[in-house]
């Protein structure tokens, strides 16, 4: 989930975002396949960033990172998130095609990279659309969704999410939401929110865009974060 982040800040320089996407990936994730799903990643943040609110498409997409893969798995399952993205085919196919459709999309990097990139270049002019489409689509929900929402939110900023969504953000951090568990014993809502453990990423990119440390406004890296911290229907109990 810090890919977009990378991705984003080192837009004009890529030769450096191939870098530091390796050395931060590195820390966590030895396997190639991970480092070369987050190089996508952070590929499509940069491209979504520069697009400054304009649509990335699909063909200057797949034309600028396609280069950048060399795993087999993840360029067929790529340029078949292509083909159904201009065939205009649906989430729920695509996850279909993946063998996904019991389980959901897993934490994976074959599986959950493919899906997110789908789901960017198909729904990306919606963000609660895209949000919603990913998480009913199973699986590693938290994950899924924060992807997607740090693609649309870097290129749309802010005014993408909506309002009831951030609203439910306000409750959550009203009612304890921030407590190691998700609910502490201010909560008496008796609503399920996500876990605190999905929130600390997002807080970290927050903070460090208030503090200036990305060098743009918090409004645009906000919006990268609200899909995990956003509406409680969206959590699950």
């Amino acid at each position: 989930m810090r890919a977009p982040v990378i991705g984003a800040f080192f837009a004009d320089d890529w030769d450096m975002l191939v870098r530091m996407t390796k050395c931060s990936t590195a820390i966590t994730h030895r396997d190639e396949r991970a480092q070369e799903g987050a190089l996508v990643i952070a590929l499509a943040a940069a491209m979504a960033y520069t697009a400054n609110g304009l649509p990335v498409t699909v063909a200057s997409f797949f034309e600028r990172v396609l280069p950048y893969v060399q795993g087999t798995e993840l360029k067929d399952r790529l340029l078949q998130a292509k083909a159904y993205v201009q065939t205009q085919r649906s989430l729920s196919d695509f996850v279909q095609y993946l063998g996904l459709q019991k389980k959901g999309i897993t934490g994976y990097v074959n599986h959950t990279v493919p899906a997110v990139i789908f789901t960017w270049l198909r729904y990306g002019d919606d963000y609660e659309q895209a949000i919603t489409r990913i998480v009913e689509a199973g699986g590693d929900t938290d994950s899924n969704a924060a992807l997607v929402g740090a693609l649309i939110g870097v290129n749309q900023g802010a005014q993408c999410i909506p309002a009831p969504w951030l609203q439910g953000m306000r409750v959550a951090c009203q009612h304890g939401f921030f407590t190691p568990h998700g609910a502490g014993a201010g909560n008496q809502t008796g609503v399920c929110y996500i876990p605190c453990h999905c929130a600390r990423t997002a807080l970290a990119v927050v903070v460090a865009a208030q503090s200036g440390v990305f060098g743009c406004g918090a409004g645009t890296w906000f919006s990268a974060v609200a899909a995990f911290l956003s509406l409680p229907a969206l959590a699950g109990p």
